[in-house]
């Protein structure tokens, strides 16, 4: 795996144990990723965020770097207490193996081998689709809207199914103009291994769950 560009937030992923590293590299640069035992991990998948980066190796971990600033990296750890970092840090995502990760500008999706998906970071539009919401909708900053700092399994559909096996995810959502970083757009679809498609956030075009 290479990387170059911004790194102000770390998400290129090139600080060591104690030693955060935000410089900006003009080039491609190796970074190789290591298990604690210190072998050397295999990339199969990447995900780019806005400013956080999650990579896939094999045998299903997931790494994360980058801006924790709504719970993007999945680290339960708040914006307060990790603001960011340039350390590849392994996440749990529910003692899973995953296959797939999606990234988009504040949150996360991952798709494990049973077919099950796990999402966290920002969900002011719902894009987490972990329901639980008191309003209709969520609106009026309904609690359910929070941002979620771990990996959490969506465990039904709108009309109180049970999440059918995923194939296939995708997250999206963007950044509105200046310098703030508000959040627009947040929206994630999946496809199941029946070829439907599931979505959930802000496009009233999909089929909410």
């Amino acid at each position: 795996m290479y990387v170059w560009g911004r790194n102000d937030q770390g998400q290129l992923g090139m600080g060591t144990t104690g030693v955060e590293d935000t410089d900006i590299r003009y080039t491609p640069t190796l970074l190789e990723l290591f298990t604690g035992n210190g072998q050397k991990q295999e990339v199969i998948d990447v995900a780019l965020g806005l400013e956080h980066t999650l990579v896939l190796v094999s045998g299903g971990r997931v790494f994360a770097f980058g801006s924790n600033q709504f719970g993007q990296l999945g680290v339960d750890m708040s914006a307060e207490d990790m603001p960011f970092t340039s350390i590849p840090t392994s996440i749990d995502v529910g003692g899973e193996s995953v296959v797939n990760v999606s990234a988009a500008a504040g949150h996360s999706i991952a798709l494990t081998f049973t077919g099950a998906v796990y999402t966290w970071g920002a969900n002011h539009e719902g894009q987490l689709g972990l329901g639980g919401c008191q309003n209709p909708d969520g609106m009026h900053f309904d609690p359910c809207l929070g941002s979620v700092k771990k990996p959490t399994k969506i465990i039904q559909t709108l009309e109180g199914e049970f999440m059918p096996p995923m194939k296939l995810i995708a997250a999206g959502g963007h950044v509105a103009g200046g310098t703030e970083k508000v959040l627009e757009g947040g929206h994630s679809v999946a496809i199941s291994e029946d070829n439907e498609l599931y979505g959930w956030g802000d496009n009233l075009s999909l089929i909410h769950i």
